[in-house]
């Protein structure tokens, strides 16, 4: 048993100093020459390069970014580069709308009713950037017409007409910077233009015995109003982009502005996938969504537009 024993611990100690030179050998910690303290330490060591530090992700990405995000990509990300985006956005539209002197109309046109209805509509977008700031236009105008129901027994059926200009210019800051996901903070104003040309058709009042008193009770009721209304308001938002690839990538915005001091609340969100179809072009497809409450003057609008939209992106 002695014997046994005796031999056991030899075999191992002479184990030991075998595994230990193999895990040396084979740590990709080592620099050739490194002493084998030095190694020690490493092995010892509760961390190691691969090891996450906060304060390292802060500083590489936040602070001073170590690999900034390329928005071209081969070209240096501190400089200057410029973004052109046209695009086509087709929504549905949800809501009321009102001019002063007729109720508001209710709204619930689906995409492919207000395309039907669109008579024309352009969107364009353009982005400047340098370094970490930038600069931003998003922009559209359209116009269409659509059916309502008035609601409530004195008309009997209407019809708007919406011209609507929506453009918003604001600045940003990127305060997380990393080759593979950005996020932006910006903040800005957003230009409303709501022009509402609004008809109704009443229905014939019967309250009275006499019909010519019911013919000018109903001759009283207004049948056709409109307004032009335009507005600014402060906005505040936040848009991220994470590469999955090389070649697609995917990117979220979202911001929400009003406050009163033109709208009483306004809310607009995008989201959208990205394909790089060369160095310079890109193409993006996705879902947006806005609503709009203003209650002001002669336009009552409270209004969701909400559906797909896609474009194609130029970088220089």
């Amino acid at each position: 048993m002695t014997s046994t024993y005796s031999k056991s611990r030899k075999s191992l100690g002479s184990f030991l100093p075998a595994l230990t030179l193999l895990l040396i050998a084979c740590s990709p910690n080592l620099k050739a020459g490194q002493s084998t303290e030095s190694a020690s330490q490493i092995l010892a060591s509760p961390t190691n390069s691969d090891s996450f530090s906060f304060r390292d992700y802060i500083n590489d990405t936040v602070l001073h970014p170590a690999h900034p995000y390329e928005t071209i990509q081969g070209k240096n990300p501190d400089g200057w580069a410029f973004i052109l985006q046209p695009y086509g956005w087709l929504p549905g539209v949800y809501g009321q709308i009102g001019a002063k002197g007729l109720p508001p109309v209710n709204v619930n046109q689906s995409p492919i009713q207000v395309l039907s209805k669109l008579n024309w509509a352009t969107f364009l977008k353009a982005e400047v950037r340098h370094g970490r700031w930038g600069v931003i236009g998003d922009g559209f105008y359209a116009k269409f017409s659509a059916p309502g129901n008035p609601g409530g027994p004195l008309y009997q059926s209407a019809t708007a007409t919406l011209n609507q200009s929506i453009d918003s210019l604001v600045a940003g800051y990127r305060v997380i910077d990393d080759r593979k996901y950005f996020a932006d903070l910006y903040a800005g104003v957003r230009y409303y233009y709501m022009g509402v040309q609004g008809a109704a058709t009443p229905s014939q009042i019967t309250k009275f015995q006499n019909p010519r008193a019911n013919a000018a009770a109903t001759a009283l009721l207004p049948t056709a109003a409109s307004t032009d209304t335009s507005w600014v308001d402060p906005i505040v938002g936040l848009r991220a982009r994470v590469n999955l690839t090389r070649f697609l990538y995917l990117e979220a915005l979202g911001d929400v502005g009003g406050f009163d001091a033109g709208s009483q609340i306004a809310w607009n969100t995008q989201a959208t996938i990205g394909a790089r179809l060369t160095r310079n072009i890109d193409f993006e497809a996705g879902y947006r969504y806005m609503y709009i409450d203003y209650v002001k003057g002669s336009l009552d609008c409270n209004l969701n537009f909400a559906g797909a939209l896609a474009g194609i992106v130029f970088k220089f």
